[in-house]
């Protein structure tokens, strides 16, 4: 890269939960983060002024310099293409960090672009260890890649390529193991909550499940309660307790739980 034998200037245009983790986790790998641009001022501002070396927020796409190393697209993935269409023959290095959308969207701004992916739930003011986050990187061209490769090999320990197909399969899983499993567990809360508890009971599950799942490498392997058992008793009794909307849930699981231990004995519950 043009400046990378010594600091690689870059531009983040984004400021919300990924590039609010991105921004500093780059500063601390030895980029300068230049420009931060947000639609919402107070945002860019807001991220910039968290770096050792503050960064000038903008919020006019027109304000982004040219000739910088590195542009960071980490929006919305609904809003990468209408930025995409702003900055039309702009040249440089771009990637996005979406898990779902490809890699040529950005082809319109620039011939060297790609994707710079990493496979990890974030969240404005809880840290997160970037160096076992795993960053998926693709480029448009052997140069691009590579750019993209070193600079990810500065944040994480966990760098891997992956093209678009392989990288939406990814993303569909992580919704599958973070953000359903999460919302099984505000359920969860909410009826531990009807009694006076809430979830921190159960921790100690939750990472004894982690532990064997981990251990493992096989989550099937390890399935364990009712629906595994195909204990249509304490399943009936489960489902009267609950909520309309809960029990509803909790049979639609259940019955998945069935059909895949269970295939010959698919009784509705």
């Amino acid at each position: 890269m043009g400046k990378g034998a010594y600091r690689i200037m870059a531009v983040i245009i984004g400021a919300g939960n990924v590039a609010s983790a991105l921004a500093p986790a780059l500063e601390t790998a030895g980029l300068e983060i230049s420009q931060i641009w947000s639609r919402n001022p107070d945002n860019a501002a807001r991220l910039a002024s968290t770096l050792k070396i503050p960064a000038q927020p903008i919020a006019d796409l027109s304000q982004i310099r040219q000739g910088e190393d590195l542009y960071l697209v980490s929006v919305t993935d609904d809003a990468i293409r209408p930025i995409a269409q702003r900055m039309k023959g702009f040249g440089g290095l771009w990637a996005h960090t979406s898990g779902s959308v490809d890699a040529d969207v950005l082809s319109d701004i620039t011939d060297t672009y790609g994707v710079f992916y990493p496979l990890q739930t974030f969240t404005r003011g809880i840290t997160v260890e970037m160096s076992e986050v795993p960053l998926y990187i693709e480029g448009s061209d052997a140069a691009s890649r590579q750019s993209l490769l070193e600079i990810a090999g500065r944040i994480s320990r966990r760098v891997s390529l992956a093209d678009s197909s392989r990288r939406r399969r990814l993303h569909a899983a992580a919704v599958f193991a973070c953000n359903f499993v999460n919302y099984m567990w505000s359920v969860a809360d909410d009826i531990l909550r009807e009694e006076g508890d809430d979830i921190s009971v159960l921790f100690p599950l939750i990472e004894e499940t982690m532990r064997k799942m981990e251990a493992t490498g096989d989550p099937a392997a390890v399935q364990t309660g009712p629906a595994r058992r195909n204990d249509k008793g304490v399943m009936d009794g489960h489902a009267r307790l609950l909520s309309p909307e809960h029990s509803e849930l909790y049979r639609t699981v259940s019955e998945k739980i069935i059909n895949r231990y269970h295939p010959n004995e698919r009784d509705q519950l």
